[in-house]
């Protein structure tokens, strides 16, 4: 109930991370000029947290000067062979799955990199093993699931008038299928933002600009809600 803080020395690998998610929560994108979005902050502590579980495994101290090829492969096995527990969402029972996907872990070696590259900025981390051809970002083919444009109209006539819940959420999937935004970008668009037919969005991932033809489905859903689409029930 009263666990200790975990207060690690800031110039150590993982002191450094901490403190590095820690200024993260007030850190501007200098892409998009905003905050760092919530879900960069759950990668960075996803990651953290793996590393920490993987010392703790190997019951050894991970500093900068042990970040090479021998590491990774080492932490990439690690993560192949995680045991993984979580509740169906259908039938609610527990599920045990073994290993992370494998753009999953690319992700966490992805997110280590930014640690690791920051750290060498700052003039903590002089050890380059982490540089190597071989410490790779890892990928594979994932196959793109997809509605098709009859499947859209059917989703768009479907009468949910008696649920507003999912009705509200149906509309909102729609937006994003018919402007190709991301979630956060089209769930905030405003009547001012549209001129002419044409949806301007600045995205605020990258900080880029996009105008995009509003498609009939589109328009329709945003005459239900008076030009400004509904939040998300969750």
């Amino acid at each position: 109930f009263r666990p200790e803080k975990y207060n690690p020395e800031p110039e150590t690998l993982f002191g450094f991370i901490d403190k590095f998610i820690e200024d993260s929560k007030n850190r501007i994108n200098t892409h998009s000029g905003k905050k760092i979005s919530e879900s960069t902050l759950k990668k960075y502590n996803t990651c953290f947290n793996y590393l920490k579980e993987y010392a703790k495994e190997k019951k050894t101290v991970i500093d900068f000067k042990d970040v090479d090829l021998n590491f990774y492969n080492d932490f990439i096995k690690f993560l192949n062979q995680k045991e993984i527990i979580y509740k169906d969402k259908y039938t609610g029972e527990e599920v045990v799955k073994i290993g992370l996907a494998v753009n999953t872990i690319g992700k966490q070696i992805a997110v280590l990199k930014v640690f690791l590259n920051q750290a060498q900025e700052d003039g903590l981390n002089n050890h380059k093993g982490y540089k190597s051809r071989g410490f790779s970002i890892i990928t594979e083919d994932s196959e793109a699931v997809y509605l098709n444009e009859d499947e859209l109209n059917t989703l768009f006539e479907l009468d949910l008038s008696n649920n507003k819940r999912l009705e509200r959420i149906r509309d909102l999937f729609l937006v994003g299928c018919w402007t190709g935004c991301r979630y956060g970008d089209f769930s905030s668009i405003n009547p001012g933002q549209i001129t002419n037919g044409f949806l301007n969005v600045k995205q605020e991932k990258t900080g880029s600009r996009v105008v995009i033809p509003l498609h009939p489905v589109v328009k329709s859903i945003l005459g239900k809600y008076n030009g400004e689409l509904p939040s998300s029930p969750s």
